[in-house]
């Protein structure tokens, strides 16, 4: 793949990642469509699939790439033990609070419906 196409391809996938990250914000993960997700986004379906099998594909990415990103903090953190790298940690939480406020949310939610089937 050359660069310009690299590019673009990386463009189309971060502007899915935003749009489904604000799509949360209004609705659960099964609620959304990948019809609705490309409309928001102005990407033709074909296009997403070129990069995702689903919406869950497109939300498993996503949460891999945050989670790496703070373990890179975390060891960081552990590496320097400076309030710097901390800093740094709860800079990036805020910036993705919508996608920290939906993963808490499934976490909650998961803990609670185990807790009922004991």
């Amino acid at each position: 793949m050359n660069k310009e196409n690299n590019r673009r391809a990386m463009l189309t996938k971060k502007i899915l990642e935003n749009k489904l990250i604000e799509l949360l914000k209004e609705k659960r993960i099964e609620q959304i469509s990948i019809s609705k997700l490309c409309e928001n986004a102005g990407i033709n379906r074909s296009t997403f699939y070129k990069h995702y099998m689903n919406q869950y594909d497109l939300l498993n990415n996503i949460e891999k790439k945050v989670l790496d990103k703070m373990i890179d903090y975390l060891d960081m953190f552990i590496e320097n033990n400076n309030t710097k790298t901390l800093e740094l940690m709860l800079i990036y939480i805020q910036e993705n609070k919508i996608f920290f406020m939906y993963f808490y949310a499934v976490i909650i939610t998961y803990i609670f419906k185990k807790s009922l089937l004991k």
